[in-house]
């Protein structure tokens, strides 16, 4: 089993509201071990500039990579997703659920669309791999099937029968819930042509955590600031606008893994972010040492050169527009 855990980005964890949902994660170079993926460092080719558009909506990143060698540069490339566990995907699906590519993930180098080798791995509790066992028994591969959630609500015959060979099997946590950990990776051999740039893009939709702001619950003021770096001001300003109406406000909550992008020769050329929070009313969150600017009425940019990532990026977004 290759563990990925070390190399990609954290699960997100909302603090056990109403969903819990996986950020997403750079580029790496990778080498592919017994059916899995091993993030690795590669000093024949760098980041020649990264232009990174991270929202709730949609996630574009355009690469420009440079064989600083004389020689032809044969790389595997990963695009791995975070851990997703399954006790904590209960109650919120994104589309395409019954597919392990439900971020509808695209990748082209220069231009050309590329087909990506999907390899997907369902770790237990205990850290067994046990993506045979489903394989043998049937069960859907894709972290937020219907069989997780839906079916198990309605309680049909099918879904009983399910979950008892689920406990049988000891896949079901303390509580009666799925207990398991699935991992995700997209993977590709990309070739850097001696002392020559290569364009990489990938689009995706993320899956964005989501959870109701709720300041009357213990610790969430300290959670939520601690998290999501938020001043008073910021503080002061969420509680003035949750207290408008009755009903709570809906937080989203998006992550990228900026830290794979230091595996790459020397640090990265001109690095350029851009965060939209959507809507100009909305309030946006964020752990982010850099000097984001205000650039239109939902843009917040960045731009450094010789940029070296040190850090991932976390945000919320409250939404003030749902009620109003």
């Amino acid at each position: 089993m290759i563990d990925l855990r070390a190399a990609s980005s954290a699960i997100i964890v909302a603090a056990g509201l109403v969903s819990v949902l996986p950020a997403l994660a750079n580029d790496s170079s990778a080498s592919i071990v017994a059916g899995g993926v091993v993030l690795g460092t590669t000093d024949a080719v760098r980041i020649a500039s990264e232009g990174l558009y991270v929202s709730a909506e949609r996630i574009d990143v355009d690469y420009v990579f440079e064989n600083i060698t004389d020689r032809d540069v044969t790389v595997q490339m990963a695009f791995p997703l975070p851990d997703v566990d399954a006790r904590n995907v209960y109650g919120t699906w994104p589309e395409q659920a019954e597919s392990t590519r439900f971020i509808n993930f695209a990748t082209s180098i220069d231009g050309r669309p590329v087909v990506t080798r999907e390899i997907v791995e369902i770790i237990g509790a205990d850290g067994r791999p046990i993506t045979d066992i489903f394989r043998r028994e049937g069960f859907p591969l894709a972290p937020y099937s219907s069989a997780w959630g839906d079916d198990i609500e309605t309680g049909t015959p099918e879904a009983e029968a399910r979950m008892a060979r689920l406990a049988e099997l000891g896949l079901l946590s303390a509580d009666g819930r799925p207990d398991w950990t699935t991992r995700i990776s997209f993977v590709w051999e990309a070739i850097f042509p001696a002392r020559r740039t290569v364009e990489v893009s990938h689009s995706y939709k993320p899956v964005a955590g989501s959870f109701f702001f709720t300041p009357e619950v213990d610790n969430f003021e300290s959670w939520y600031r601690a998290r999501y770096c938020a001043s008073a001001g910021e503080w002061r300003s969420l509680n003035r606008v949750a207290g408008r109406k009755q009903e709570y406000r809906l937080i989203s909550e998006v992550g990228y893994a900026l830290k794979p992008g230091a595996n790459w020769a020397g640090p990265i050329g001109r690095f350029h972010l851009t965060l939209d929070k959507g809507h100009p009313k909305n309030l946006i969150t964020l752990c982010f040492k850099g000097d984001l600017k205000k650039t239109a009425p939902t843009r917040f940019e960045f731009e450094a050169f010789d940029y070296t990532p040190r850090e991932d990026i976390l945000f919320a977004i409250m939404n003030t527009t749902i009620g109003d």
